[in-house]
């Protein structure tokens, strides 16, 4: 689960399109400046995107303290199993809970 409510998951997508990189110990500072060197026009695609979609807009910041929120909520109850002899779970996103 990377949201709360199908419409938080689409805005944490939208504005943290590297939100799996998080979860490798990148910090949300180079992964912006990546993102950016590459998208010039990141900001404003996402702005228009979040408006065309009705929604709110957040910071990174925010945004990733609500998918870590999220994502430590999952475990240990929520977590998938692998549907094979010894149904074993799935690794975690982010095993260390919110940073």
């Amino acid at each position: 689960m990377i949201g709360a409510t199908l419409v938080e998951a689409i805005t944490l997508i939208a504005v943290l399109p590297f939100w799996r990189d998080l979860a490798k110990g990148f910090t949300i500072s180079d992964l912006g400046s990546d993102l950016r060197a590459d998208h010039p026009d990141f900001d404003a695609e996402r702005d228009r995107l979040l408006h065309a979609l009705c929604l709110a807009s957040v910071s990174e910041e925010e945004a990733a303290e609500r998918l870590l929120a999220v994502a430590a909520r999952t475990a240990p109850d929520y977590v998938p199993r692998v549907p094979d002899d010894d149904h074993l779970p799935y690794e975690l996103l982010f095993p260390s809970g919110p940073a």
